[in-house]
Protein backbone atom coordinates (compact mmCIF):
# COMPACT_ATOMS: atom_id res chain seq x y z
CA UNK A 1 0.00 0.00 0.00
CA UNK A 2 1.86 3.36 -1.37
CA UNK A 3 1.85 6.40 1.17
CA UNK A 4 1.15 9.59 -0.28
CA UNK A 5 3.86 11.99 0.06
CA UNK A 6 3.22 15.77 0.74
CA UNK A 7 4.99 17.98 -1.96
CA UNK A 8 8.58 18.98 -0.65
CA UNK A 9 8.70 22.82 0.50
CA UNK A 10 10.93 24.91 -1.44
CA UNK A 11 12.67 27.59 0.82
CA UNK A 12 12.14 31.45 -0.80
CA UNK A 13 14.48 32.78 -2.71
CA UNK A 14 16.06 36.07 -1.73
CA UNK A 15 14.46 38.86 -4.13
CA UNK A 16 17.45 40.65 -5.38
CA UNK A 17 17.89 44.18 -4.10
CA UNK A 18 16.62 46.66 -6.25
CA UNK A 19 19.12 49.11 -7.68
CA UNK A 20 16.73 52.34 -7.57
CA UNK A 21 16.40 53.84 -4.25
CA UNK A 22 13.73 54.31 -2.09
CA UNK A 23 11.69 57.65 -2.92
CA UNK A 24 12.73 60.26 -0.90
CA UNK A 25 10.07 61.07 2.13
CA UNK A 26 8.16 64.36 2.02
CA UNK A 27 9.27 66.45 4.57
CA UNK A 28 7.64 69.59 5.75
CA UNK A 29 10.09 72.29 4.12
CA UNK A 30 10.17 69.87 0.75
CA UNK A 31 6.60 70.67 0.89
CA UNK A 32 6.32 74.09 2.05
CA UNK A 33 9.45 74.79 -0.77
CA UNK A 34 7.00 73.34 -3.39
CA UNK A 35 4.45 75.80 -3.03
CA UNK A 36 7.03 78.31 -4.34
CA UNK A 37 8.21 79.07 -7.78
CA UNK A 38 11.59 78.81 -8.45
CA UNK A 39 13.97 82.44 -8.32
CA UNK A 40 14.98 82.95 -11.80
CA UNK A 41 18.80 82.75 -12.38
CA UNK A 42 19.30 86.51 -12.88
CA UNK A 43 17.72 87.54 -9.70
CA UNK A 44 19.43 84.82 -8.23
CA UNK A 45 23.15 86.01 -8.66
CA UNK A 46 21.82 89.57 -7.95
CA UNK A 47 20.69 88.37 -4.44
CA UNK A 48 23.87 86.62 -4.17
CA UNK A 49 26.19 89.97 -4.70
CA UNK A 50 24.10 91.54 -2.20
CA UNK A 51 23.74 88.36 0.65
CA UNK A 52 21.17 89.06 3.84
CA UNK A 53 23.43 90.13 6.99
CA UNK A 54 21.74 90.01 10.61
CA UNK A 55 23.01 92.54 12.66
CA UNK A 56 23.67 91.91 16.46
CA UNK A 57 20.73 93.52 18.65
CA UNK A 58 21.65 96.49 20.17
CA UNK A 59 22.96 96.73 23.50
CA UNK A 60 21.01 97.51 26.38
CA UNK A 61 22.05 100.53 29.04
CA UNK A 62 25.20 99.36 30.86
CA UNK A 63 26.04 96.39 28.35
CA UNK A 64 28.79 97.88 26.43
CA UNK A 65 30.90 99.41 29.37
CA UNK A 66 34.46 98.09 29.12
CA UNK A 67 35.30 95.16 31.45
CA UNK A 68 39.30 95.71 32.10
CA UNK A 69 37.33 99.65 33.69
CA UNK A 70 38.51 99.07 37.04
CA UNK A 71 40.48 101.69 37.48
CA UNK A 72 38.09 103.75 39.41
CA UNK A 73 35.88 100.83 40.14
CA UNK A 74 35.79 99.48 44.18
CA UNK A 75 35.49 96.01 46.15
CA UNK A 76 32.57 95.75 48.23
CA UNK A 77 32.18 93.34 51.30
CA UNK A 78 31.10 90.38 49.19
CA UNK A 79 34.56 90.25 46.69
CA UNK A 80 32.63 92.36 44.13
CA UNK A 81 33.94 94.67 41.27
CA UNK A 82 31.77 97.51 40.54
CA UNK A 83 32.83 98.57 36.93
CA UNK A 84 32.21 102.54 36.73
CA UNK A 85 29.89 104.73 38.66
CA UNK A 86 26.49 104.42 37.52
CA UNK A 87 25.03 106.47 34.50
CA UNK A 88 22.17 109.45 34.77
CA UNK A 89 20.64 109.69 31.66
CA UNK A 90 18.57 113.53 31.69
CA UNK A 91 18.07 116.04 29.11
CA UNK A 92 21.10 117.65 28.33
CA UNK A 93 23.42 118.59 25.68
CA UNK A 94 26.42 116.26 25.38
CA UNK A 95 28.96 119.11 25.85
CA UNK A 96 27.39 120.04 28.95
CA UNK A 97 26.93 116.61 29.81
CA UNK A 98 30.88 116.73 29.76
CA UNK A 99 31.40 119.74 31.59
CA UNK A 100 29.43 118.76 34.67
CA UNK A 101 26.57 121.27 33.61
CA UNK A 102 23.47 120.72 35.04
CA UNK A 103 20.31 119.64 32.99
CA UNK A 104 17.82 122.07 31.10
CA UNK A 105 14.86 120.35 32.03
CA UNK A 106 13.40 120.69 35.80
CA UNK A 107 12.23 117.44 36.57
CA UNK A 108 15.89 116.00 35.57
CA UNK A 109 17.77 118.85 37.31
CA UNK A 110 15.69 118.17 40.61
CA UNK A 111 16.74 114.66 40.72
CA UNK A 112 20.52 115.63 39.09
CA UNK A 113 20.96 117.93 42.51
CA UNK A 114 19.41 115.07 44.60
CA UNK A 115 22.05 113.19 43.64
CA UNK A 116 24.50 115.53 44.50
CA UNK A 117 22.59 116.27 47.70
CA UNK A 118 23.51 112.59 48.52
CA UNK A 119 27.42 112.94 47.18
CA UNK A 120 26.43 109.86 44.82
CA UNK A 121 28.93 110.75 41.53
CA UNK A 122 27.11 109.70 38.53
CA UNK A 123 27.83 109.68 34.77
CA UNK A 124 25.65 112.22 33.00
CA UNK A 125 24.37 110.75 29.34
CA UNK A 126 22.30 113.24 27.22
CA UNK A 127 19.29 110.77 26.25
CA UNK A 128 15.54 111.15 25.73
CA UNK A 129 11.88 110.08 26.89
CA UNK A 130 12.44 107.15 23.84
CA UNK A 131 15.34 105.43 25.66
CA UNK A 132 13.92 105.38 29.09
CA UNK A 133 12.08 102.11 29.89
CA UNK A 134 9.22 104.18 31.63
CA UNK A 135 8.78 106.49 28.57
CA UNK A 136 9.87 109.11 30.65
CA UNK A 137 13.25 110.87 31.82
CA UNK A 138 15.67 110.80 33.77
CA UNK A 139 16.28 107.63 34.73
CA UNK A 140 19.16 105.59 36.51
CA UNK A 141 21.22 102.86 35.17
CA UNK A 142 23.28 101.22 38.08
CA UNK A 143 26.69 99.90 37.48
CA UNK A 144 27.06 96.59 36.78
CA UNK A 145 29.40 93.72 39.24
CA UNK A 146 31.55 91.49 38.20
CA UNK A 147 32.90 89.02 40.60
CA UNK A 148 36.69 89.20 40.98
CA UNK A 149 36.92 85.17 40.82
CA UNK A 150 35.51 84.65 37.61
CA UNK A 151 35.19 86.66 34.13
CA UNK A 152 31.67 85.93 33.52
CA UNK A 153 30.05 88.86 33.03
CA UNK A 154 26.90 89.66 34.15
CA UNK A 155 23.80 91.31 32.15
CA UNK A 156 22.97 94.85 33.12
CA UNK A 157 21.11 95.90 36.50
CA UNK A 158 17.45 97.19 35.85
CA UNK A 159 17.06 100.58 35.10
CA UNK A 160 16.15 102.33 38.41
CA UNK A 161 12.84 105.21 37.21
CA UNK A 162 12.91 108.71 38.91
CA UNK A 163 10.59 107.74 41.68
CA UNK A 164 12.67 104.86 42.54
CA UNK A 165 15.60 107.03 43.47
CA UNK A 166 15.04 107.75 47.01
CA UNK A 167 15.33 103.87 47.82
CA UNK A 168 18.68 103.95 45.29
CA UNK A 169 20.37 106.58 47.48
CA UNK A 170 19.49 105.23 50.93
CA UNK A 171 20.99 102.26 49.73
CA UNK A 172 23.98 103.78 48.41
CA UNK A 173 24.76 106.53 50.47
CA UNK A 174 27.31 105.95 53.21
CA UNK A 175 24.83 106.06 55.99
CA UNK A 176 21.33 106.10 56.56
CA UNK A 177 21.52 109.22 58.16
CA UNK A 178 23.16 111.01 55.63
CA UNK A 179 20.61 110.46 52.70
CA UNK A 180 18.74 113.53 52.27
CA UNK A 181 14.77 113.75 53.35
CA UNK A 182 12.47 113.64 50.35
CA UNK A 183 9.83 115.07 53.61
CA UNK A 184 7.10 112.08 52.55
CA UNK A 185 5.34 112.45 55.99
CA UNK A 186 5.89 116.31 56.17
CA UNK A 187 2.36 117.73 56.19
CA UNK A 188 3.13 120.92 54.65
CA UNK A 189 5.89 119.61 52.06
CA UNK A 190 2.72 118.52 49.84
CA UNK A 191 1.05 121.00 49.68
CA UNK A 192 3.94 123.25 48.83
CA UNK A 193 5.13 120.79 46.19
CA UNK A 194 1.45 121.11 44.73
CA UNK A 195 2.17 124.79 44.30
CA UNK A 196 5.39 123.59 41.85
CA UNK A 197 4.02 121.22 40.25
CA UNK A 198 0.60 122.95 38.95
CA UNK A 199 1.28 127.34 39.40
CA UNK A 200 5.28 127.23 38.63
CA UNK A 201 5.08 124.73 36.28
CA UNK A 202 2.37 126.09 34.39
CA UNK A 203 3.97 129.77 34.28
CA UNK A 204 7.17 127.75 32.64
CA UNK A 205 6.01 125.64 29.94
CA UNK A 206 4.20 129.04 29.04
CA UNK A 207 7.48 131.06 28.79
CA UNK A 208 9.43 128.31 27.31
CA UNK A 209 7.25 126.80 24.77
CA UNK A 210 4.02 129.19 24.04
CA UNK A 211 5.09 132.82 24.59
CA UNK A 212 4.48 134.56 21.85
CA UNK A 213 7.72 136.23 21.51
CA UNK A 214 9.84 132.98 21.67
CA UNK A 215 8.16 131.43 18.63
CA UNK A 216 10.28 130.75 15.66
CA UNK A 217 9.83 132.75 12.47
CA UNK A 218 10.17 132.09 9.02
CA UNK A 219 12.95 134.76 9.33
CA UNK A 220 14.64 133.45 12.84
CA UNK A 221 13.53 129.76 14.06
CA UNK A 222 15.90 130.19 16.16
CA UNK A 223 14.19 132.12 18.55
CA UNK A 224 12.34 129.60 20.33
CA UNK A 225 13.73 128.39 23.65
CA UNK A 226 12.01 124.51 23.14
CA UNK A 227 13.21 124.62 19.71
CA UNK A 228 16.72 125.76 20.51
CA UNK A 229 16.79 122.77 23.86
CA UNK A 230 14.79 120.43 22.00
CA UNK A 231 14.05 120.11 18.58
CA UNK A 232 17.50 121.20 17.06
CA UNK A 233 19.12 118.49 19.00
CA UNK A 234 17.02 116.34 16.93
CA UNK A 235 17.78 117.39 13.45
CA UNK A 236 19.71 119.53 11.22
CA UNK A 237 16.35 119.87 9.02
CA UNK A 238 14.85 123.15 9.03
CA UNK A 239 11.17 121.13 8.47
CA UNK A 240 11.70 118.26 10.42
CA UNK A 241 12.49 121.42 13.50
CA UNK A 242 9.63 122.94 12.81
CA UNK A 243 7.14 119.79 12.21
CA UNK A 244 8.89 119.01 15.74
CA UNK A 245 8.48 122.43 17.91
CA UNK A 246 4.82 122.40 16.55
CA UNK A 247 4.92 119.13 18.02
CA UNK A 248 6.21 120.45 21.28
CA UNK A 249 3.54 123.51 21.73
CA UNK A 250 0.77 121.20 21.21
CA UNK A 251 1.46 119.29 23.84
CA UNK A 252 2.87 122.08 26.08
CA UNK A 253 -0.69 124.05 25.27
CA UNK A 254 -2.35 120.47 26.56
CA UNK A 255 -1.13 120.60 29.55
CA UNK A 256 -1.39 124.81 30.28
CA UNK A 257 -5.01 124.97 29.03
CA UNK A 258 -6.02 121.60 30.34
CA UNK A 259 -7.28 120.24 27.22
CA UNK A 260 -5.95 117.63 24.92
CA UNK A 261 -6.42 119.83 21.46
CA UNK A 262 -5.14 123.46 21.27
CA UNK A 263 -8.07 125.38 22.53
CA UNK A 264 -7.07 128.80 21.58
CA UNK A 265 -10.22 130.34 23.23
CA UNK A 266 -8.53 129.40 26.41
CA UNK A 267 -5.38 131.71 25.36
CA UNK A 268 -6.99 134.89 25.98
CA UNK A 269 -4.63 137.86 27.70
CA UNK A 270 -6.70 137.15 30.99
CA UNK A 271 -5.97 133.67 30.64
CA UNK A 272 -2.08 134.16 30.14
CA UNK A 273 -1.92 137.33 33.00
CA UNK A 274 -3.55 134.69 35.35
CA UNK A 275 -1.14 132.08 35.10
CA UNK A 276 1.64 134.78 35.76
CA UNK A 277 -0.19 135.88 38.53
CA UNK A 278 -0.54 131.80 40.25
CA UNK A 279 3.23 131.71 39.55
CA UNK A 280 3.59 134.95 41.83
CA UNK A 281 1.76 134.22 44.13
CA UNK A 282 3.04 130.29 44.32
CA UNK A 283 6.64 131.84 44.78
CA UNK A 284 5.98 134.50 47.62
CA UNK A 285 4.33 131.47 49.01
CA UNK A 286 7.33 129.78 48.63
CA UNK A 287 9.69 132.47 50.07
CA UNK A 288 7.33 133.74 53.10
CA UNK A 289 8.11 129.96 54.33
CA UNK A 290 11.99 130.22 53.80
CA UNK A 291 12.13 133.28 55.52
CA UNK A 292 10.17 131.54 58.87
CA UNK A 293 12.84 129.28 59.19
CA UNK A 294 15.53 130.08 61.08
CA UNK A 295 17.81 127.33 58.69
CA UNK A 296 18.74 127.92 55.29
CA UNK A 297 16.85 124.91 53.77
CA UNK A 298 13.19 124.23 53.83
CA UNK A 299 10.52 123.68 56.57
CA UNK A 300 13.50 124.49 59.19
CA UNK A 301 16.25 121.41 57.50
CA UNK A 302 19.63 121.88 58.42
CA UNK A 303 20.26 120.14 55.51
CA UNK A 304 18.46 120.26 51.85
CA UNK A 305 16.17 117.82 51.08
CA UNK A 306 14.14 116.49 47.99
CA UNK A 307 12.28 119.59 48.07
CA UNK A 308 14.92 121.86 48.23
CA UNK A 309 16.24 120.38 44.70
CA UNK A 310 12.33 121.07 43.37
CA UNK A 311 12.33 124.44 44.12
CA UNK A 312 16.18 124.91 42.64
CA UNK A 313 15.48 122.98 40.00
CA UNK A 314 13.47 126.28 38.94
CA UNK A 315 14.98 129.07 40.20
CA UNK A 316 18.26 127.55 39.04
CA UNK A 317 17.18 127.74 35.02
CA UNK A 318 15.20 130.96 36.03
CA UNK A 319 18.07 133.15 37.14
CA UNK A 320 21.19 130.85 34.90
CA UNK A 321 21.35 133.52 32.21
CA UNK A 322 21.92 135.99 34.77
CA UNK A 323 25.53 134.47 36.13
CA UNK A 324 28.45 136.53 34.72
CA UNK A 325 30.28 133.14 34.75
CA UNK A 326 27.85 131.71 32.38
CA UNK A 327 29.85 131.18 29.30
CA UNK A 328 26.77 129.63 27.36
CA UNK A 329 23.32 131.00 28.12
CA UNK A 330 20.75 128.63 27.37
CA UNK A 331 17.69 130.34 28.23
CA UNK A 332 17.26 134.06 25.88
CA UNK A 333 14.00 135.18 27.94
CA UNK A 334 12.06 136.83 25.68
CA UNK A 335 9.71 137.31 28.34
CA UNK A 336 11.46 138.40 31.53
CA UNK A 337 8.38 138.33 33.94
CA UNK A 338 9.03 134.98 35.36
CA UNK A 339 12.73 135.08 36.33
CA UNK A 340 11.79 139.07 37.74
CA UNK A 341 9.15 137.30 39.66
CA UNK A 342 11.97 135.04 41.16
CA UNK A 343 14.93 137.98 41.57
CA UNK A 344 11.74 139.62 43.92
CA UNK A 345 12.60 137.10 46.12
CA UNK A 346 15.78 137.47 48.21
CA UNK A 347 15.18 134.71 50.09
CA UNK A 348 14.62 132.68 46.98
CA UNK A 349 17.60 133.90 45.26
CA UNK A 350 19.89 133.20 47.88
CA UNK A 351 18.33 130.16 48.61
CA UNK A 352 19.52 128.93 44.89
CA UNK A 353 23.03 130.39 45.50
CA UNK A 354 23.72 128.61 48.95
CA UNK A 355 22.84 125.32 46.72
CA UNK A 356 24.92 126.70 43.76
CA UNK A 357 27.97 127.50 45.62
CA UNK A 358 28.11 123.88 47.52
CA UNK A 359 26.61 121.68 44.92
CA UNK A 360 27.47 123.09 41.83
CA UNK A 361 30.17 125.18 41.85
CA UNK A 362 31.89 126.36 38.79
CA UNK A 363 34.95 124.47 37.52
CA UNK A 364 34.47 121.77 40.29
CA UNK A 365 31.80 120.03 42.45
CA UNK A 366 33.65 118.02 45.66
CA UNK A 367 34.16 114.27 44.99
CA UNK A 368 30.73 113.79 42.82
CA UNK A 369 32.19 116.30 39.52
CA UNK A 370 35.68 114.68 40.46
CA UNK A 371 34.75 111.52 39.85
CA UNK A 372 32.23 112.34 36.85
CA UNK A 373 35.32 114.46 35.41
CA UNK A 374 37.52 111.36 35.81
CA UNK A 375 34.74 108.95 34.33
CA UNK A 376 34.20 111.12 31.58
CA UNK A 377 37.64 111.25 30.57
CA UNK A 378 37.34 107.45 29.61
CA UNK A 379 34.08 107.61 27.98
CA UNK A 380 33.79 108.31 24.52
CA UNK A 381 31.31 111.58 23.58
CA UNK A 382 27.99 110.75 22.94
CA UNK A 383 25.60 111.80 20.94
CA UNK A 384 22.06 113.02 21.84
CA UNK A 385 18.84 111.24 20.89
CA UNK A 386 16.26 112.59 19.59
CA UNK A 387 13.30 113.93 22.07
CA UNK A 388 9.92 113.28 23.19
CA UNK A 389 7.42 115.33 21.05
CA UNK A 390 4.39 114.07 23.71
CA UNK A 391 6.25 114.48 27.15
CA UNK A 392 7.46 118.19 27.78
Amino acid sequence: MSTATAPPQTQPQPQAASSQPPPPKKTASSSSSSLFPPIPAPLQRLFDLVPLVTYPANALPGDNDDADDTEAAGVDGVGQVTNGIPTLYVFIDPADAARGRASFNPTCLKWQTFLRFADIPVHVVASSNHASPTGALPFLQPARKQSTTTTARQSPPRAIPASDFPNFVTKNVTSPSTAPSTLRDHPRAAAYQALLDTSLRRAWLHAVYLDEGSNPSPRNNNGSIAARLYAHAASTSSLVRAALTSQLRAAAAAEVWGSQQQDVSKATPAATAQIYRDAEAALSALATVLDEDENDYFFGSAEPTLFDAAVFSYTHLLLEDGDGDCDVSRFTWHNRVLPDLVRAHPQLVQHRERIVAKYWPRGGGGAVAAAQEKADEKRPAGVADSVSWVKV
